[in-house]
């Protein structure tokens, strides 16, 4: 899926350039949840009855951490062995 976002920018010369920003979306990533009626997946790899052992959200959820956090963690946590 291709979703594009076009606009004008004025240059520094008095000129007008159009620049066009295009984001590729893949529609072959499945979510892998037993909850969702969208994927057209067989069978789902999260459960639909989490178990929850946190008191800040009282429903169930997914936990999804981003991969460039991650791994600014881990160097952090390679840097300063305890």
């Amino acid at each position: 899926m291709l979703k594009s976002k076009t606009f004008v920018k004025k240059t520094r010369s008095g000129g007008v350039v159009k620049v066009v920003r295009e984001h590729y979306l893949r529609d072959d990533i499945w979510c892998g949840s037993e909850c969702c009626i969208e994927c057209k997946q067989e069978s789902g790899v999260l459960q639909k009855d989490a178990r929850i052992e946190s008191n800040l959200c009282d429903y169930p959820h997914y936990l999804i951490p981003d991969t460039n956090v991650v791994l600014h963690q881990v160097k952090l946590r390679l840097s300063f062995p305890t």
